[in-house]
């Protein structure tokens, strides 16, 4: 739960990065204070300073810090992933488990606090992609643009980027 934790936030803090591209991130990705890495999906290259955030994180993983080498512990360093379906089907299986443990997190959360207070996901509902919507959620919030926005999720289409606000149009109202 506390590498979930990790990787939950971790791609948060890198503007919502999908939980393949969190698997397949190499030390090789990190160069300087910058994450550059090629993403899964679309095959766009994504680019982001890293902040303390970031850098607390990836300092719980720099033991096996060789640039081929996975950042994060969920896919094995000595496997080989040359074939793309046998990497999807190993990252589908990784993020079922991620998702397992969301669950149990989130369950311990909602014990601590009350729902009303904050807006959480239910148990139904959350996921290892609520990272990347919160994360949107939280960039208009803070002022960016719909474009920057769609520009940071490297989405082709603004309609695409407009789905993941699909809730903030009533808070937008309420201000």
């Amino acid at each position: 739960q506390w590498h979930t934790r990790n990787y939950f936030m971790f791609s948060f803090y890198s503007g919502g990065i999908r939980f393949g591209d969190i698997c397949c991130l190499k030390w090789k990705d990190i160069k300087g204070d910058r994450l550059s890495y090629q993403m899964n999906k679309n095959e766009k290259v994504f680019t982001i300073e890293l902040n303390e955030y970031q850098k607390e994180i990836l300092d719980h993983y720099n033991n096996e810090k060789e640039a081929e080498n996975f950042i994060f512990p969920i896919l094995n360093n000595h496997t080989d992933y040359s074939d793309p379906s046998f990497l999807r089907k190993k990252i589908g299986s990784q993020n079922t488990l991620a998702n397992r443990r969301l669950r149990k997190i989130l369950k311990k959360v909602n014990k601590k606090i009350k729902k009303k207070d904050l807006d959480i996901p239910t148990l139904e509902d959350i996921s290892f992609h609520v990272a990347r919507h919160s994360f949107a959620q939280h960039a208009v919030e803070s002022g960016l643009s719909m474009y920057e926005l769609m520009q940071t999720l490297k989405h082709s289409k603004i309609e695409t980027t407009q789905k993941y606000l699909k809730g903030l149009d009533e808070q937008l109202a309420d201000k």
